[in-house]
């Protein structure tokens, strides 16, 4: 009677927790509530039986952001594979609230989780489906925006381009970090470096940056708007 009344109150448990609970065919993720602020606990049951247990501790950078949450953990497909993983909130930071996430893929072969670290250095990570890109976009000043995107190859995530959204020419000399002649304003040198117009002076400039297998390449600087920058991050960052 007892092991009855146990089942019984184990299933009221899972149907009560759907907000954080995972189907995924026969495989389920649960939260252990008896956790303190800086640990969560998450258990991975298949068959009715735990197959793995994951214990992640909140770096200590994220820590006093990551706990006054009502759901820690979301379920998706974040490397477009067809099945779902996790994404673990770490809070939202500064005055832009900026929003970090760590993620853990699901290893078919392995039949279990597995960290994905990088994923939590993206700022405000949003998920691509139909592009199959990770899109990160922050604000670092109040006039450099900055926006990345990220592909999964055979060896994980990579970063495929950022791109640098600056107001003035005196900001493209910090960001191509150039030597400028003591008698030069560096903001006139490096328009006149890459043949613009001085007018161009405080106009907006748009500066992309790209990685291919360890090969990096900066382009000229432009004053348009790149259509790489998805228009859901355009409005999102202002």
């Amino acid at each position: 009677m007892q092991n009855i009344i146990n089942k019984f109150s184990f299933l009221i448990f899972i149907f009560f927790l759907d907000i954080l609970c995972y189907g995924q065919g026969s495989v389920t993720v649960l939260q252990n509530k008896n956790t303190n602020g800086s640990l969560l606990k998450l258990n991975i049951i298949k068959d009715k039986k735990v197959i793995q247990k994951i214990e992640y501790h909140y770096p200590e950078e994220y820590f006093g952001n990551s706990i006054y949450v009502e759901e820690p953990f979301e379920i998706t497909d974040v490397n477009f594979d067809g099945f779902d993983d996790i994404l673990i909130y770490l809070g939202s930071y500064g005055n832009q609230c900026v929003v970090y996430k760590d993620c853990f893929l699901w290893d078919v072969k392995k039949q279990k989780f597995e960290n994905c670290s990088l994923f939590k250095d993206i700022p405000n990570p949003q998920i691509d489906e139909s592009e199959k890109y990770i899109y990160g976009n922050i604000r670092n000043s109040s006039s450099h925006y900055e926006y990345e995107a990220f592909i999964w190859d055979g060896n994980g995530l990579k970063c495929k381009f950022k791109i640098h959204e600056v107001y003035s020419a005196m900001q493209l000399a910090e960001l191509y970090n150039m030597d400028i002649p003591e008698e030069k304003d560096s903001g006139e040198y490096m328009l006149e470096f890459f043949d613009l117009d001085l007018a161009l002076y405080d106009s907006v400039f748009y500066v992309k940056i790209s990685y291919d297998n360890g090969k990096i390449e900066i382009s000229k600087p432009y004053v348009e708007v790149f259509s790489d920058i998805p228009e859901k991050l355009n409005k999102n960052i202002k």
